[in-house]
């Protein structure tokens, strides 16, 4: 796994790094079908709201909730205050096992076992360690 200040990582497991200087809005521009969407539908968010293609408004957020409804994972690294924010639709055993996994290339490619994780979901915030994210979540249920 690639280091890097953000990630996709797609309902079946598939950890995509969002390099620095690059979006998570540009992955679903560049590549709707991969999210659930098509073209059209990404051209049509913006016209709507009037926003220009691209642009972080009301019509990214409506993209990024609907590719996180359809399964994906958003994770970003903030800078103040140092943590790293995960959106997730539901935390289950696969997507349990999935930010396992994640956590433990982080670990593995340098990220400090104490990195502050907040989990955000429909139902409320979560907060744990890269540590306890890569070992005590692993394998539980919802």
């Amino acid at each position: 796994m690639k280091k890097a200040p953000a990630y996709w990582i797609s309902p079946a497991g598939k950890i995509l790094p969002v390099q620095v200087g690059k979006r998570h809005i540009d992955f679903i521009i560049h590549n709707p079908e991969t999210f659930g969407l098509t073209g059209e539908e990404v051209e049509e968010r913006y016209t709507r709201h009037q926003e220009a293609m691209g642009r972080e408004g009301t019509a990214r957020e409506e993209l990024i909730l609907t590719s996180i409804k359809n399964g994906w994972i958003r994770i970003r690294n903030y800078a103040h205050p140092d943590h790293w924010k995960i959106n997730v639709l539901q935390l289950n055993e696969n997507t349990r096992d999935i930010l396992a996994s994640w956590a433990s290339g982080m670990m593995t490619q340098g990220a400090s076992r104490y990195d502050d994780i907040r989990i955000d979901t429909p139902g409320g915030t979560s907060q744990v360690t890269m540590e306890a994210l890569s070992t005590t979540w692993k394998g539980k249920g919802a």
